[in-house]
């Protein structure tokens, strides 16, 4: 009993020791300085960490340090492609030793991270990796599992965030800027055969979108199964929702309930800072539903039913990517008015800009002798079947009609009835 005693205290002691020792042991500066180098070897970018680096043992491995950046690529916009203002990493000691990871914090402070295209195409988030050495002898680095990846028993997160993230894309090809900032994100997995949550939110053009996504078994996923997935975008101007499965194989499978439901079109691409001309009273709402089936190179739409401004419409369409997609679809509308959609009218009821009429008119030029390019024809293949219930076009009425396209080969044959 005495010598059980007697090593519990030493083991104890040793603990203390470690605890208060190594903090002021172990050479942080010089670790800081190795972590900048090897990250600007490994990308071609020079990286600085402006903070200390904080190091603790117990009662948990954690990790802190503030203003870090990554340079930009020469002759970006941005100074840095990346700054983060400040990040921890806590990890509980003992549960590494059963090869669990129990990450108990992990938060991103004020990440900044700048995307850019210059004139040439040249992206600044493609880097200048070294080459890697293939000489490694057989038996080291990391332990491989049956599939072939890093070994894993158990995954835990807790106080994972990431803080008023800001992120910005700019296209000098096409002179365009784009922002997203008040990036909030919260994850939690309490184990890889719990619910996985993902909640946030982050602003574009002003407008605050909420994101949310949830994997009820991330360790079936992880083993190639197929578990529930739910995912959620709620905004002022859109609102998509998915209600379903995934399952992560060979094959990847993605199936479930989707819907969209746009207020207004009109809103939502005034937000997006392209205003819609027209009558005022047309593209409002859009509402799609629908089961979503992506497997593989196939994505079909099924069962689906469409709500757009006054008209409505059901069909299914399924897209086969190869070398050549093929779209098979079948959509039928009820009534459909275009008159509101034709835009104001003057000189009797002709379009405006439609050109003078009546006596002294210039004669017509005829019909353009102009070749029509049909190329575009030869890039897919596509049966598409259309019903409709009415079609009103300013005096002339069309009751129930149907048409039939099939285009194969570069060759469309379309049959109305």
């Amino acid at each position: 009993m005495k010598k059980i005693l007697i090593g519990i205290g030493a083991l104890v002691a040793l603990v203390l020791v470690a605890v208060v020792v190594i903090p002021y042991v172990v050479p942080l500066e010089t670790y800081k300085a190795q972590i900048a180098q090897q990250v600007e070897d490994a990308t071609g970018r020079k990286m600085t960490i402006g903070g200390d680096l904080k190091l603790s043992v117990l009662p948990r491995l954690e990790v802190a340090t503030s203003k870090v950046t990554l340079a930009n690529a020469p002759g970006g916009k941005a100074k840095n492609m990346l700054e983060l203002g400040e990040m921890r990493v806590e990890v509980a000691l003992f549960p590494l030793l059963s090869g669990k990871v129990a990450i108990d914090t992990f938060v991103l402070v004020d990440p900044v991270i700048n995307l850019e295209v210059d004139r040439s195409g040249r992206k600044n988030w493609e880097f200048k990796t070294a080459e890697k050495k293939t000489d490694q002898a057989p038996g080291r680095g990391e332990p491989a599992d049956k599939d072939g990846g890093v070994g894993l028993k158990a995954l835990q997160l807790g106080d994972v965030r990431l803080v008023n993230g800001r992120v910005t894309y700019s296209d000098a090809t096409s002179n365009t800027t784009e922002r997203i900032d008040g990036i909030n994100m919260k994850v939690s997995l309490p184990g890889l055969d719990q619910r996985f949550n993902a909640d946030g939110s982050l602003n574009v053009h002003g407008e605050r979108i909420d994101l949310k996504v949830t994997i009820e078994k991330p360790r079936v996923l992880i083993d190639s199964g197929e578990t529930p997935l739910e995912a959620r975008v709620t905004s002022k101007h859109v609102n998509l929702s998915f209600k379903g499965s995934h399952r992560e194989a060979a094959t990847a499978a993605t199936k479930g309930a989707v819907e969209l439901n746009v207020p207004s079109m009109r809103a939502l691409a005034a937000w997006l800072g392209e205003p819609l001309k027209g009558n005022p009273n047309t593209l409002n709402k859009l509402v799609v539903r629908g089961n979503l089936d992506m497997t593989g190179k196939t994505i079909a739409f099924t069962n689906a039913t469409l709500e757009f401004d006054d008209m409505k419409g059901r069909g299914d369409i399924k897209v086969v990517q190869d070398k050549r997609p093929y779209i098979q679809a079948k959509l039928a509308l009820d009534n459909v008015d275009l008159n509101p959609y034709m835009g104001a009218k003057k000189d009797g009821g002709r379009p405006a800009g439609g050109g003078p009429s009546g006596p002294g008119a210039p004669a017509s030029q005829g019909w353009s002798d102009d070749p029509i390019d049909v190329s575009g024809l030869r890039s897919l293949d596509a049966d598409i079947a259309l019903e409709v219930g009415g079609i009103a076009l300013e005096k002339i009425k069309v009751g129930k009609s149907a048409l039939a396209m099939a285009l194969k080969g570069g060759k469309l044959d379309a049959q109305l009835t």
